[in-house]
């Protein structure tokens, strides 16, 4: 099957609901024009993608084989990815939001209202911030869909998130900029991870900490006898 076909045969699912208003048709046609779906990919009626800025174009997010997406993906400025593994699950009222690079390794589980966010939207700092709601206010006067259209993202602090494979994020959790979540990491539902999180570990709380290492079993380690 051509990839033309996988994506349409995904957009189809995409419009069972809601399939009719302007909204999710942009978002189709940004699926088409900037996602590259692997076969057996499952794209829910509530899935979406929303690339702010017209200037990206190509692949900017592959979604990876048998994965299940029900959430939102958000690209904000050129060169942003997003990249999600094979088996992935990403539950409702999820969003995953780009500046620079967001990757979700091969098994890993968010469950529903999940945020993953790589920037901090705005500067620390007043002077720097003061004119971003008149520059998103004309941003979408210019281009409704677009309200980063004229966004400074130069003030904004930025970095890389990581999810390693088979790890496991409770309902409700934030994820925020530079956090690498170690294979096989659990996060407490409402968390609020400010920083890495070691492989094979329970972490909750705001901020998340540690709560203890799992066992062998809980890894999925076959025990010698």
């Amino acid at each position: 099957m051509s990839v033309r076909r996988i994506l349409a045969d995904a957009l189809s699912r995409i419009a069972g609901v809601a399939g009719g208003t302007a909204r999710r048709l942009r978002s189709q046609q940004q699926v088409l024009d900037h996602c590259r779906i692997a076969p057996g990919a499952v794209l829910t009626p509530t899935f979406s993608v929303d690339v702010r800025n017209p200037a990206i174009s190509g692949e900017d997010i592959i979604v990876g084989e048998r994965a299940f997406l029900q959430c939102a993906l958000v690209l904000e400025q050129g060169g942003a990815t997003i990249r999600i593994g094979a088996g992935v699950f990403i539950g409702n009222d999820s969003l995953i939001i780009a500046s620079r690079s967001i990757e979700i390794g091969d098994g890993a589980q968010l469950s529903w209202r999940v945020t993953v966010v790589d920037h901090d939207s705005h500067s620390l700092s007043w002077h720097q911030r003061s004119d971003d709601t008149e520059r998103a206010r004309h941003g979408y006067l210019q281009t409704p869909s677009n309200v980063s259209l004229n966004k400074d993202w130069s003030t904004v602090p930025a970095g890389p998130v990581s999810i390693g494979p088979r790890a496991w994020i409770g309902f409700g959790v934030t994820i925020l900029k530079g956090v690498t979540i170690g294979e096989g990491a659990i996060i407490g539902a409402g968390s609020v991870v400010t920083g890495d999180v070691a492989p094979w570990t329970v972490v909750a709380g705001n901020p998340a900490r540690q709560v203890r290492e799992l066992t062998a079993e809980e890894r999925g380690e076959s025990c010698a006898s």
